[in-house]
């Protein structure tokens, strides 16, 4: 479960400050019911919201991680309700001065902003707007009412606006740190750690939908003859070759990830042990093309293994893959070979 696309802990972390807000609402009623205040102020009620935003506060603190979603949203507008009851009550409509208790509605529309959709947000700017409207109306304030409310609810609009917009701009900044740290510096491609999270997702799809998935590890042949004549710049440039010929030859919605060094993977979806050899022999035959008129002609080897045939872990495929690659290499290279073949290759 997400708050405005943030995941499960954020919405805990939503939770401990609702509860905080609702928290300080209470104590600063509290205190002006302590402190010298007019007379006009309608103390039942101002009691009846310290005691309210206690509870709030108190359940909002309990529930931090079992209470639902729709909870936040309640909150919000229930904090939206006793601000509004503040104002009504804070003495103003029996000729009292202007507490502007308003302020407060910011409250609740930078917590809706930060955790919550636009959709959301323009919702409860739209309620604001209304419940300020409406004590208004009760309170009758005069000519001024119309001027507050519109410097009210316009503030609020643009206080809301920006965060949103400010959240929107670090929730992408974030995404692309995170991308980031599971892609290849030099190829582009998945990295290890960005394979391995990719290929457990695939598995556990295919898992409960009771398809294939197929693993072909790749590996290319004599690399190191490339950067000992060449040097590892040459080196480099060849290993980005190598992951532009993969991404050409895979179809769409298969996977490319460099695991390191001249090692690649290819995660392949809804593809059985036979069609990962085919789609394997397509690769090695474009690898090799591609490189042979090059100063070092290379070639690539491959291993394949398909869920759940060869395997139903992450663990098992890889290993299965990777012995697959060993009897590939071991039977003179640039060639593929299944998992079954691996197996029956290193027991014989």
């Amino acid at each position: 479960m997400t708050v405005g696309g943030e995941p499960v802990h954020t919405r805990r972390h939503a939770m401990v400050l609702g509860a905080g807000l609702f928290a300080g609402g209470s104590l600063l009623t509290f205190v002006t019911l302590m402190v010298p205040h007019p007379e006009q102020v309608d103390v039942v009620g101002a009691w009846i919201v310290v005691l309210c935003s206690a509870c709030v506060a108190a359940i909002f603190w309990l529930g931090r991680d079992s209470l639902p979603l729709w909870t936040l949203l309640f909150g919000v507008a229930l904090g939206t309700l006793m601000i509004t009851a503040g104002v009504y009550i804070n003495g103003e409509r029996d000729g009292g001065a202007a507490a502007l208790n308003e302020i407060y509605y910011v409250w609740p529309i930078v917590f809706a902003a930060y955790y919550f959709p636009v959709r959301a947000l323009a919702v409860e700017i739209a309620f604001v707007a209304l419940c300020y409207a409406g004590v208004l109306l009760i309170m009758h304030p005069g000519s001024i009412g119309i001027t507050r409310w519109l410097i009210v609810v316009t503030m609020l609009a643009g206080v809301g606006g920006l965060i949103s917009r400010l959240q929107g701009r670090v929730d992408d900044l974030v995404a692309r740190l995170s991308d980031t740290a599971r892609r290849d510096v030099l190829t582009g491609l998945l990295n290890r750690r960005g394979f391995e999270e990719r290929f457990d997702a695939e598995l556990a799809r295919a898992g409960r939908a009771e398809r294939p998935v197929a693993l072909i590890l790749g590996d290319v042949d004599h690399f190191k003859a490339v950067n000992d004549r060449l040097g590892h710049p040459a080196g480099d440039a060849v290993l980005l070759r190598v992951a532009r010929v993969l991404e050409g030859v895979g179809r769409r919605g298969d996977t490319v990830a460099r695991l390191g060094g001249e090692e690649f993977v290819f995660i392949v979806p809804d593809a059985d042990a036979e069609m990962a050899f085919e789609l394997a022999e397509r690769v090695r035959i474009a690898v090799e093309k591609a490189f042979a008129e090059a100063p070092v002609p290379l070639t690539a080897s491959f291993g394949t293994v398909s869920f759940p045939a060869d395997g139903r872990t992450a663990e098992t495929l890889l290993e299965g893959a990777d012995r697959a690659l060993y009897a590939a290499k071991n039977g003179g290279r640039n060639r593929s070979t299944r998992g079954i073949s691996a197996l029956s290759a290193i027991t014989c």
